[in-house]
């Protein structure tokens, strides 16, 4: 008497299985998932496994992309509306006016007080020099724009942290601070001394209500640099898309109250202090929506 046959079939490609499986597994030859119900292999369909949730999943992840994507092109609409460089510079700076300017207005206060001790005003910014001083900010930034003013030379550095660790965060502005130096560099000079300064303002983007709330309170209190011999400050603006919120950071102790303060009366807050504010941040989801 012969005995039952143990062969099945694959019922995605058919092909002979020798040995009946007992739980989900792949087909030897097609390489699919078979499904076990009531002893009858079925396709993950015939099953009714839904794929739905990898889906979502996807689905989600490029919404996600397609969001920051819309958000640094509207970003970079406000940079440049500010004037801010976008691109890596491989072009002179022409400070002739300034220095003129400058010369200018010593000419007056000689005139009222007297002559100074000799000085030479000078001020050229070379293609190079400008080049080494911007380009290391690139491998730090999402997105990133500068200028050079005269003696106030900024970079504005936007950052998406949303995954991203308190302590990385923290380091990575130790290392814009260090690179603030050179920026001191770029500017007009007094018998060969720079006078320039170098401002750093990170801009920490959240898209993650939650997220941008713990960087604060882990990361606000050490998120404003400043090195007032060197000419070299950093400030650190914390933008909760969400929630349509900026905070930003603030120097402490008696000079930053001073600094502060004479910004508020000159009118130069955003300009030095806080570049981006909660109406910038609602101009550039406004400009974000009308991009669908």
């Amino acid at each position: 008497m012969e005995k039952p046959s143990t062969a099945a079939s694959c019922p995605y490609c058919s092909s002979v299985l020798v040995d009946i499986p007992k739980r989900k597994s792949k087909c030897p030859t097609c390489s699919k998932y078979i499904y076990i119900r009531e002893g009858k292999l079925l396709t993950a369909e015939q099953a009714g496994v839904s794929r739905a949730p990898k889906a979502r999943l996807k689905s989600s992840v490029d919404q996600r992309q397609d969001r920051r994507a819309k958000f640094s092109k509207s970003l970079t609409q406000w940079f440049e509306s500010r004037k801010y460089q976008m691109d890596v510079p491989t072009d002179e700076i022409d400070t002739e006016k300034d220095v003129k300017a400058i010369e200018k207005g010593l000419g007056v206060i000689e005139d009222l007080v007297g002559p100074f001790m000799p000085y030479v005003i000078s001020g050229k910014i070379t293609s190079q020099h400008l080049f080494d001083a911007i380009v290391p900010f690139l491998q730090l930034s999402d997105l990133f724009g500068y200028s050079i003013d005269a003696n106030t030379n900024r970079v504005a550095i936007v950052i998406y942290a949303d995954k991203l660790q308190a302590s990385v965060l923290a380091q990575r502005l130790d290392q814009l601070f260090v690179l603030a130096r050179p920026l001191t560099e770029l500017g007009i000079r007094m018998n060969g001394q720079s006078m320039a300064a170098g401002y750093i303002h990170v801009l920490l983007v959240y898209f993650d209500a939650s997220e941008c709330k713990q960087a604060v309170s882990a990361l606000l209190p050490s998120a404003a640099k400043r090195d007032a011999m060197g000419r070299t400050y950093l400030y650190t603006g914390f933008i909760n898309v969400p929630d349509k919120s900026v905070t930003w950071s603030e120097e402490s102790g008696g000079l930053g109250v001073i600094r502060r303060t004479m910004a508020g009366l000159l009118g130069t807050t955003k300009k030095v202090f806080r570049i981006f504010d909660e109406q910038d941040l609602r101009n550039i989801l406004i400009l974000s929506e009308r991009a669908d």
